[in-house]
């Protein structure tokens, strides 16, 4: 591990992460040598970073998801939460289109770390960027497909009734993750109608 970390990885020429991701699951798992698995990651995918990203495989993309979210979110050293929040945008942006959508919309409805809701959000946002920029006609970021699916979720206050709440007090909802939300899911709004000059992400009403 400590050899790999150091090593300049590329995993769509001479290194191959699939044969490394059982030991790099079992290290996240453990906490044991972790911050060599996650150089290892971030060296791995680093050479996919330029865009249009090659998809990664199932077999690395589900493993990682299952595991960055609870990571990046509890992890007690700051440094190793920006890693493995890193990843995960990582490996996001290598899926296809449409799993990538279902993995944001997971991550912006968390019911464990409302800290993922909020981060989920940016992560949202370079998804919609690089499809503006881009205009793939496959990419679901770029149609009305974006706020089918995820306009319910981050148009709206978490839960959608939150403001109906008789006891809700200013002091509760400031202390609450929603605020930090609220102006994330603001500012994706408003860079959608500086960018989107095409219309490709078109508003129904109800948003």
């Amino acid at each position: 591990m400590i050899v790999f970390a150091h090593s300049k990885l590329d995993v769509t020429t001479s290194f191959d992460l699939l044969n490394l991701m059982p030991i790099i699951v079992a290290s996240i798992q453990t906490g044991s040598a972790l911050d060599e698995a996650l150089a290892i990651l971030l060296h791995g995918l680093e050479p996919l970073k330029p865009l249009p990203r090659p998809q990664l495989p199932d077999t690395i993309i589900h493993p990682m998801f299952a595991m960055l979210p609870t990571l990046s979110s509890t992890h007690p050293d700051p440094l190793v939460r920006h890693q493995a929040f890193r990843i995960l945008s990582l490996v996001l942006s290598s899926c296809a289109p449409q799993i990538r959508l279902q993995f944001l919309k997971d991550l912006a409805t968390h019911p464990y770390f409302p800290q993922m809701r909020v981060a989920a959000v940016g992560l949202i946002k370079e998804a919609v960027l690089y499809a503006i920029a881009t205009a793939p006609t496959s990419d679901a970021f770029a149609s009305s497909t974006f706020l089918k699916v995820l306009g319910p979720v981050i148009f709206r206050a978490c839960p959608p009734d939150l403001f109906a709440e008789p006891d809700l007090s200013i002091k509760t909802f400031k202390e609450s993750s929603e605020p930090a939300r609220l102006v994330e899911c603001l500012g994706l709004y408003y860079t959608l109608l500086q960018r989107d000059t095409a219309n490709m992400v078109p508003f129904s009403p109800l948003y």
